[in-house]
């Protein structure tokens, strides 16, 4: 969903093929990496049981904590908006690409062809998963400000908006001789259903919701 004609490789049969094969095999790799090795969790998993298609949402405080929301939707591929750099280059955005990740609007322009496209892909009975706050925050304890693009979707595209919260604890049994620093776990709550056909007025009001029920979560 780029502008950027030199850079759409991704659209071709061929590239979307290559993804489904990199991500099914990649992902197995990433949860071992980050759970069973580095002791990181994944608690209210249930609540994903059959979700056709949703926004997700959650902190972003480790660099990764992409791989754990990835694997919790397991075998499930997620769509993952990020920075338009970490797409566009041809290294690293084959990678990116490959593990679902898409460009944000780079100007105003794009921003329509964005959320069209996004929409798109929740019709279409796909996971977009968002950073609401807009930036990481290694090992941050502390929510930021949202930006409203996730909810303003979610509302648009009436789906189901899915909150999850990153914490952070101490490791526990055999992990204390390998971990120096704290384990991550992924906290994820029930989905959170369209509470008005208002665009506006869905919008603000599961915002407000889920940054409670995310805050609550990390508690």
């Amino acid at each position: 969903m780029t502008l950027d004609t030199k850079r759409e490789y991704f659209r071709q049969g061929w590239f979307r093929f290559a993804a489904r094969i990199f991500f099914t095999a990649a992902i197995p790799v990433l949860f071992f990496w980050v759970c069973l090795v580095n002791g990181a969790r994944i608690k209210g998993i249930q609540n994903l049981r059959g979700l056709r298609s949703a926004v997700s949402v959650c902190n972003h405080v480790h660099k990764m904590d992409s791989a754990l929301i990835a694997s919790a939707f397991y075998p499930r591929k997620p769509v993952f908006p990020t920075r338009p750099e970490k797409v566009y280059r041809i290294f690293p955005g084959i990678i990116f690409n490959l593990l679902g990740c898409v460009s944000i609007p780079r100007t105003p322009g794009e921003t329509h062809t964005f959320f069209r496209e996004m929409k798109r892909m929740l019709n279409e009975g796909k996971i977009v998963h968002f950073f609401p706050e807009g930036f990481i925050s290694p090992y941050g304890k502390e929510l930021q400000s949202f930006k409203r693009g996730a909810f303003f979707l979610a509302a648009q595209a009436q789906a189901p908006v899915v909150p999850m919260a990153i914490s952070f604890h101490e490791p526990r049994g055999g992990y204390k001789i390998i971990r120096k620093k704290p384990v991550m776990l992924l906290t994820i709550g029930e989905p959170m259903q369209p509470v008005s056909p208002n665009v506006k007025e869905d919008e603000s009001a599961r915002a407000e919701a889920v940054c409670q029920r995310m805050l609550e979560m990390l508690k």
